[in-house]
């Protein structure tokens, strides 16, 4: 049917109503008036008809047959924009969140671990370093004391990693490791 033409009006509309579009001869008088369809060589075209029926004229369900890709493409289009607005609004909620504290950056979250780690260190070595003479006082070179000394260093690491262990501030300032010198550290926490 693709090559062939309708030569009357009759011939059009008895087409369409097969295909089951809701059309009469004064619906296709009145298009033919309006411009929609045309003769071409005194004939209407098979293509012309196919393409005038899905632009103008409604199924038996009242839909637009040559709709139904675009009302497809429409809902996606809507569905896609709903999607990109609620994650517009999820991250618009995140940055007001890290704006107030809430959340921080990876990058922070190992700068604190890693200053964290700085100030324990350094604990420990300034106990050991404080406590070198207690250690020799306590054990008197005596390995019979063996068991008083670890209790006695695991009581002092523990009561440094309480101290560790607070949500206080500590400030660490990290130097250039060629100027041969450890990171300095501050306890700005109140005890």
């Amino acid at each position: 049917m693709e090559n062939e033409a309708f030569k009357t009006q009759a011939a059009v509309v008895r087409y369409l109503v097969e295909r089951g579009y809701k059309t009469s001869l004064s619906t296709l008088s009145y298009h033919l008036k309006q411009g929609h369809l045309a003769k071409v060589n005194g004939l209407f075209p098979f293509d012309l008809v196919n393409r005038f029926a899905e632009t103008y004229l409604k199924n038996a369900a009242g839909h637009r047959v040559g709709t139904s890709e675009l009302i497809s493409a429409k809902e996606t289009k809507t569905r896609l924009e709903a999607e990109k607005l609620q994650e517009q609004v999820h991250m618009a909620k995140l940055q007001r969140e890290r704006l107030q504290g809430k959340y921080i950056s990876r990058e922070e979250v190992y700068l604190e671990l890693a200053a964290r780690a700085v100030v324990l260190g350094n604990g420990l070595s300034q106990m050991i370093e404080t406590c070198g003479f207690d250690i020799i006082t306590l054990v008197g070179g005596d390995s019979a004391k063996y068991t008083d000394l670890i209790a006695f260093l695991q009581t002092e690491i523990d009561a440094l990693l309480n101290t560790y262990a607070t949500p206080d501030e500590f400030e660490v300032l990290f130097e250039e490791a060629a100027a041969g010198k450890s990171p300095t550290t501050e306890n700005t926490g109140q005890d």
